[in-house]
């Protein structure tokens, strides 16, 4: 098969022929239809985001078609369409032994620990397949499973949005407009995008924000609290410390702050006298479980939601450098670049 293999940072990847994976029997083979490229990808290609070992075939949101299962596999058939959500449980810790794979203590991610999805064929567990209905798109399919559970994730579980609450979306990427429009869907009150990118901000607006802060011309903590008094929370996709101190400021006393975005940078923060003294939390959220991913897929089918505009760009496999390209240097201002192997 095709696989797109990382062998240096900041050199391109390889299109090389390499042999199909093997199945363990709790394992199961997928056809990969659609498989988005995420901001991680580009940190992993730049080495911003240190591997554990390379060459390895990037790539962690796929969709597709199941095309082999393992021996002991009874859950899952050739030919059914599925989400792969990227996780993988080691199956040997306790919580794994206990039938909890979501808690694993030792997860196994697709395109970082193992060879991912920038392939014609990935190799997954069984218990990290979700159906995906023929209403739904392969591509959307793909983004189901990260670009938008995992901003899902960030609001509903970790950031306990509430009905009416004020929200700050900092970062407007793919996953931060995926955000906003979550956000919205989920009846927040006032929605403030923060950007430094003009057109990122324009994508807010159409997405759902009442209102956006560009960085680059005020400073946002100082812009929000004259908008809001400051927001009740904040969901933070940029994972850099100067991003996550303006964020902290634009907070209300008791507000949250949800960092999703991963950088290598160790984070500097406010004094801790500021956090005790306005009962700030700030909370980390990683991910998204199945049940989610099953929430989102209802809220699709229900006609309640769509994530249709949100693929910018369509490449075939061999064009993965380009992909990697607009997205690092965000040309044309994409919200979700798709690579579709065949």
């Amino acid at each position: 098969m095709r696989a797109a293999r990382l062998y240096m940072p900041r050199e391109a990847l390889r299109i090389e022929d390499v042999p199909v994976p093997e199945l363990g029997a709790n394992d199961v083979l997928v056809a990969v239809k659609a498989c988005g490229v995420c901001g991680t990808d580009v940190h992993f290609w730049q080495g911003e985001t240190p591997l554990p070992q390379l060459p390895l075939t990037l790539g962690h949101e796929p969709a597709g078609v199941v095309a082999a299962v393992g021996s002991g596999v009874v859950e899952w058939k050739i030919g059914d369409r599925v989400i792969v959500t990227g996780s993988m449980p080691c199956r040997a810790c306790q919580n794994c032994r206990q039938g909890d794979f979501q808690s694993c203590t030792q997860i196994i991610e697709m395109g970082i620990d193992v060879d991912g999805a920038f392939a014609e064929f990935v190799r997954t567990a069984r218990e990290g397949l979700i159906a995906l209905p023929d209403s739904i798109s392969f591509e959307v399919g793909a983004m189901l499973g990260d670009a938008i559970a995992t901003p899902y994730h960030a609001l509903v579980a970790r950031g306990q949005l509430q009905a009416g609450e004020s929200v700050a979306i900092w970062g407007c990427g793919g996953l931060g407009l995926h955000a906003v429009k979550l956000a919205r869907l989920l009846g927040a009150g006032k929605i403030i995008g923060v950007d430094v990118r003009p057109a990122a901000l324009e994508q807010a607006l159409a997405f759902g924000a009442d209102d956006v802060v560009d960085v680059s011309r005020e400073r946002a903590w100082q812009r929000i609290h004259e908008l809001t008094n400051g927001v009740d929370l904040i969901v933070e996709f940029v994972g850099l410390s100067d991003a996550l101190n303006a964020a902290l400021r634009s907070l209300r006393r008791g507000g949250r702050l949800v960092n999703v975005g991963m950088r290598a940078e160790r984070m500097k923060l406010l004094p801790s006298t500021l956090f005790a003294w306005y009962e700030y939390s700030l909370i980390g959220a990683f991910g998204c479980t199945l049940s989610e991913i099953h929430s989102l897929v209802e809220l699709i089918e229900s006609g309640r939601i769509s994530f249709d505009d949100s693929v910018s760009l369509r490449l075939p496999l061999e064009e993965i450098n380009r992909a990697l390209t607009v997205l690092y240097q965000k040309i044309d201002d994409p919200i979700r670049v798709m690579i579709i192997p065949e």
